[in-house]
């Protein structure tokens, strides 16, 4: 009976380790004198992705089969394996397919993700519009570049997350990860897009304290670029480039991922934001820099109330089942940060003409 049962929570613990298998034992069990040396995680977030076992593998299989299945091939949250789990408010409607074509479809396809991909998808056409309707008879060339740079980054985040939102049921880790670095560059995108014409615009005036920002905006979107392929921002076993963990190795210690994306993404607003809005003020005065970054509030304050509603997990987390669909918290964020995107292109052309006012004076 306890061999049966040891068998039963191995099947049920996908992300359960030789470690955790190890406590299951009876007190009075014989244990080796010299036991074999367990090599022991450097990075302590890759405990829950022990993709390289038969568990693993046996819990995918699983999955895959109880959603083939299903009418609708659709599984509840207890079905997923480890790595797949990520709202536990969010019970059902979960696509699980090893077919990219079939996850290319996701748009087309009833699951708990229909509506964030929509949610993002539908805005492009408002950010096209916006684009072919946008006054380019600009008097400087920059300014066309930097218009159609937000517009072009705009719809690429959108695009990614869309995309990102429908490969997330591809049970191929690799691919289901990829993805997700995908949609962490878009986000790094085009907040360095809006944080370059905010900077070109407070200091329009002062072109050489305008490049140096931008030039900082650029290297810290170059840093978005790259870390979600790193082990900083991904699991090292599904990490194309692993530094944290040799850096662990020799001793050096981090922040698990969580936090050094909340660190990343906030030196990221600082420095496109924070510094530049306190450096034109001082340059510029008070009343100049206010309307100027008057219009960028109109930007950052969905995507500021956005997150605290995820953050939250409000409305799932008070009645876990009944926002599976739609209206959780993820489809607020979604439509917050798609509101923002839209005002971006909205009041992008008020930004520049009080900034070729000041210029002209």
């Amino acid at each position: 009976m306890q061999t049966l049962s040891k068998i039963k929570t191995k099947m049920e613990c996908p992300g359960l380790g030789k470690d955790t298998m190890a406590s299951t034992k009876p007190l009075n069990a014989k244990t080796p004198s010299t036991p074999s040396p367990t090599p022991k995680p450097t990075n302590k977030d890759d405990k829950k992705y022990q993709i390289n076992t038969a568990e693993f593998h046996a819990s995918v299989k699983k999955a895959e089969k109880l959603a083939l299945g299903h009418p609708k091939r659709l599984i509840t949250y207890r079905d997923l394996p480890t790595p797949w789990r990520i709202n536990p408010f969010i019970l059902s409607g979960y696509r699980f397919t090893p077919s990219l074509l079939s996850a290319a479809l996701s748009p087309l396809l009833l699951s708990n993700e229909l509506t964030n991909i929509w949610t993002h998808l539908l805005p492009i056409l408002l950010v096209l519009r916006y684009h072919l309707t946008f006054d380019y008879s600009l008097p400087n060339t920059t300014d066309d570049l930097l218009a159609k740079g937000y517009f072009t980054a705009a719809i690429i985040s959108l695009l990614c997350s869309g995309a990102w939102h429908s490969f997330r049921c591809c049970s191929r880790v690799h691919v289901m990860s990829a993805f997700v670095s995908v949609d962490i560059m878009a986000v790094s995108l085009i907040l360095t897009a809006f944080s370059v014409v905010t900077t070109y615009t407070a200091f329009y005036a002062q072109p050489d304290v305008a490049r140096g920002y931008i030039t900082s905006c650029l290297v810290w979107c170059v840093a978005g670029l790259i870390l979600p392929w790193t082990d900083f921002f991904r699991p090292g076993e599904v990490a194309p480039i692993r530094i944290k963990g040799r850096l662990e190795e020799r001793g050096w210690g981090f922040p698990s991922r969580s936090w050094t994306r909340v660190v990343f993404f906030c030196l990221l607003g600082a420095q496109g934001a924070v510094l530049p809005s306190v450096h034109a003020t001082m340059l510029n005065g008070w009343g100049y820099t206010k309307e100027i970054f008057g219009f960028a509030a109109w930007v950052v304050a969905p995507i500021f109330l956005g997150s605290i509603v995820y953050g939250a997990k409000f409305p799932e987390r008070w009645w876990p089942g009944r926002f599976d669909y739609f209206g959780n918290s993820h489809n607020i964020w979604h439509v917050a940060t798609a509101i923002s995107a839209i005002m971006g292109c909205e009041v992008m052309g008020g930004m520049f003409e009080v900034a070729r006012k000041r210029g002209s004076l």
